[in-house]
């Protein structure tokens, strides 16, 4: 049985190609489904993050990560 090797594509390649085709690596690499957020609007506004001047991106971030750490502690609460 003849068995082909996969081989990926070398970083260079996937940036080269991200360039021309005016997309990002991820939309090369992953299915839509595989990487972010599946809401569509979450999508945008973190796409839109970069906007932001440094303070504001950091009280953001801070914002996130007190979310998802009341988050964690809901769920540690209901398997305790």
């Amino acid at each position: 049985m003849l068995r082909l090797r996969h081989q990926s594509p070398p970083f260079e390649v996937l940036r080269a190609l991200a360039i021309a085709l005016a997309v990002s690596a991820d939309d090369l690499v992953f299915d839509p489904d595989e990487r972010g957020p599946q809401d569509e609007s979450l999508r945008n506004h973190l796409a839109k993050l970069d906007q932001l001047d440094p303070d504001e991106r950091n009280s953001i971030r801070a914002l996130i990560e007190g979310a998802l750490l009341r988050h964690r502690a809901r769920e540690f609460a209901k398997t305790s």
